[in-house]
């Protein structure tokens, strides 16, 4: 029969294939596993290389924020260089740059696309070179409704990490950090001057108003009561003062000065001055004006206004 020469044939050619097919896995197959060993061992040698340059780089560096960054880069270029190692085992080293020449052709396609994430990278660096802000540091966020409080939790390349004083946490992109105001209150002296204003009316005892909220202040935890502080060229006082700001429509208008340890309790410490100056007002009889209103109501008369 005519089909038994060609299912021979096919049979024979099948049979050759296979066997060159297996005797290609079998040559290749130390190669897989040399390879998978190496995957595995490369990723051991990057974690042990952040470990031993851990230190070296923080003597040099010093700051959390950045050794972080320079860590992350060290492992990455020590597990690009097993992959490379890895690929060229596996005789795939040759493919792979065509695969960059054409990934350098699309990235300039995508360049605009892409143009906001790389501002971000940039501004990331920006701020790990200029430091206005550390991990741990508190800050207060301004241009922004409402201004955001709290602590830095991280500081990558990309983003800046807050937690709030409610306990939630903000990611924020490092190009909008550098656009907007900051206040950061640990950096170097985390002595920090608090103004509270406080009125008072104009039937009120004024210099017993201001001894009251004076000793009221110097009786607050956490505020100074005592020494000097230079910035600049002026040197400030710490103990809490208070000064007339002007005479108000209704009230004279008083402005307390205090100087507190740290930033990490400025509402607790207003809230508790505004509480006891209050209650030591009352029992002085200082009076605490507020806006009063009267409304006169007017009857008309039966027969007029018709």
């Amino acid at each position: 029969m005519v089909i038994e020469p060609i299912l021979k044939s096919l049979s024979q050619t099948f049979s050759i294939e296979l066997q060159a097919m297996v005797s290609a896995f079998v040559l290749y197959l130390p190669r897989v596993v040399l390879s998978a060993l190496l995957l595995w061992a490369g990723w051991k040698v990057s974690k042990v290389a952040v470990k031993r340059s851990g230190p070296i780089v923080a003597r040099g560096i010093r700051r959390p924020a950045l050794i972080r960054q320079v860590l992350k880069l060290i492992q990455y270029l020590v597990f690009f260089l097993f992959l490379m190692a890895i690929l060229d085992i596996l005789m795939l080293l040759k493919y792979f740059t065509p695969v960059l020449a054409g990934a350098a052709v699309l990235s300039v396609v995508v360049g605009f696309a892409i143009a906001p994430l790389v501002s971000s990278y940039l501004s990331g660096f920006f701020v790990l070179s200029d430091r206005p802000y550390e991990i741990g540091d508190r800050i207060e966020v301004l241009g922004v409704d409402p201004p955001i409080n709290g602590y830095i939790e991280d500081v990558a390349m990309r983003f800046t990490r807050i937690r709030t004083l409610d306990n939630n946490i903000l990611t924020v992109p490092n190009a909008s950090m550098l656009e907007k105001v900051l206040i950061n209150y640990t950096t170097q002296d985390k002595r920090t001057r608090v103004n509270l204003p406080i009125g008072i009316s104009y039937e009120s005892d004024l210099d017993k108003a201001i001894k009251i909220i004076e000793g009221v202040a110097k009786e607050t935890t956490d505020v100074l009561r005592r020494g000097e502080m230079n910035i600049g060229n002026i040197d400030y006082r710490l103990a809490p003062k208070v000064l007339i700001e002007g005479y108000g429509s209704s009230s004279i208008d008083l402005l307390l000065l205090i100087w507190v340890k740290d930033p990490f309790h400025l509402k607790a410490i207003k809230s508790h001055i505004y509480l006891r100056v209050f209650e030591e007002f009352k029992k002085n009889n200082i009076e605490i004006p507020y806006p009063h209103r009267k409304v006169i109501i007017e009857e008309k008369e039966e027969g007029k206004g018709k």
